[in-house]
């Protein structure tokens, strides 16, 4: 009977982590992606009744705005880091990034992850692993980036 109440408890803490696993970077990227929206929302509404010709004399709002400024502002920071200037403004920003103490240790893991999940990296991911380890029974989370083989050319 205890095993079984034990063996109940194990299976629930692993679909409840796993469940964590799949929930938390969505909720993660809904949540920044909704404040991102919602400020260039804010920055962008007011700004367009005085730029749009609008006969009536009411709130002027358009629904989306924040989207596409979003993309607009990530089109414009690829147009800038993709040129000789800009590549020059990266590395100095990458400098600069990494020479704050708390920020550092932020903005360098999501640099190696970022360019780890870049496809023109050679080492980059191509899939998710679930890997028994520590020890029997215990899986994790890895990332595949290659594959070993023996002399036999075998995987």
């Amino acid at each position: 009977m205890k095993r079984m109440v034990r063996n109940i408890f194990k299976h629930l803490r692993t679909k409840i982590f796993a469940g964590i696993l799949v929930v938390l970077p969505l909720g993660i990227t809904f949540l920044v992606l909704k404040f991102v929206f919602n400020t260039l929302d804010n920055i962008l509404g007011p700004i367009m009744p005085h730029i749009t010709i609008y006969p009536f004399n009411h709130k002027f709002s358009v629904p989306g705005l924040g989207i596409i400024g979003f993309f607009a502002l990530l089109y414009l920071i690829g147009v800038i880091a993709t040129n000789v200037l800009g590549h020059k403004l990266v590395s100095w920003g990458d400098y600069l990034f990494k020479t704050i103490p708390v920020v550092k240790n932020i903005y360098t893991a999501s640099k190696q992850l970022t360019d780890a999940f870049s496809a023109s990296r050679k080492g980059s991911f191509r899939q998710a692993v679930f890997v028994e380890f520590p020890q029997e029974g215990n899986f994790v989370l890895g990332f595949l980036t290659n594959e070993l083989t023996d002399l036999d050319r075998q995987p």
